[in-house]
């Protein structure tokens, strides 16, 4: 599909600007394996293809606002989030007199190892690339079952160096332990990586909200954990994968340290 075709798909399904502007950055990660786009390149699809151009400042903040979207490294850069990047395959692949799309692995995969990569400490980011090569190499369970062992580990070091005592009164206080944890080999004996999630959420380590994203993750793993006819497509191995990095690693994992 070149840009013109999907200027033309554009107008055939009546597209709002918000949801050409998605397609547009689809097909820029898609066709150019471009991982962002920046907000003024959007503006020159419209453009060039001869689109009603959009108020920006406006459509910048239903970007922000869209949660197909997340923010790219740059400021007013858009990519697109692997759940929404299936959902567009799908929509612009079925379209009329369009030729089946390819696998969306080599973006998808490509935008994780680039977050992958910031991650501090050798262990962790050589251990979480390894978990996006498995993805990359069609071993999807393996890449579930490593990606959230990475992030259980960094919890349970976090808790460890910031919030033992908290964690001890809570465990203990809910029958998660007997005793108190002393060393980080007592938060590894867990046994229930659940009540080890509902304790953070208790004493606010993580919100409502990462809680059950958390939780989604947890259930994927232990399905992914036991011989089954479970199917996973790479769309949503990289969701899950993309879901820890930004609730888990991010926020807990200390980011490498810059040039001065």
């Amino acid at each position: 599909m070149d840009q013109a075709k999907l200027a033309s798909l554009v107008i055939q399904h009546r597209m709002s600007e918000t949801a050409a502007a998605v397609g547009y950055i689809w097909w820029r990660a898609r066709h150019k394996s471009d991982t962002e786009v920046p907000l003024s390149e959007i503006k020159s699809f419209f453009v060039s293809e001869g689109l009603s151009q959009p108020n920006m400042s406006r459509l910048r903040q239903r970007l922000t606002a869209d949660r197909r979207l997340m923010k790219g490294a740059a400021p007013n850069n858009f990519r697109l989030r692997a759940a929404a990047f299936a959902q567009q395959d799908e929509f612009f692949g079925h379209s009329k007199n369009e030729a089946p799309v390819p696998k969306p692995t080599p973006p998808l995969m490509l935008a994780l190892e680039e977050h992958a990569n910031n991650l501090s400490g050798i262990e962790t980011r050589e251990f979480m690339l390894e978990a996006i090569n498995s993805a990359k190499s069609g071993c999807r369970r393996a890449a579930v079952i490593m990606a959230w062992s990475g992030a259980v580990s960094v919890l349970q070091e976090y808790v460890f160096t910031h919030h033992l005592q908290k964690f001890n009164d809570d465990a203990i206080a809910n029958n998660i332990l007997k005793r108190p944890a002393k060393s980080l080999s007592d938060l590894r004996d867990l046994s229930k990586e659940s009540h080890f999630i509902e304790s953070l959420s208790r004493i606010s380590i993580v919100d409502g909200s990462q809680k059950k994203a958390l939780k989604r993750c947890l259930e994927l793993r232990n399905d992914c954990g036991h011989p089954s006819q479970l199917r996973l497509g790479d769309a949503a191995v990289a969701g899950h994968i993309e879901a820890l990095l930004m609730n888990v690693f991010d926020p807990f994992g200390p980011k490498l340290a810059t040039a001065a």
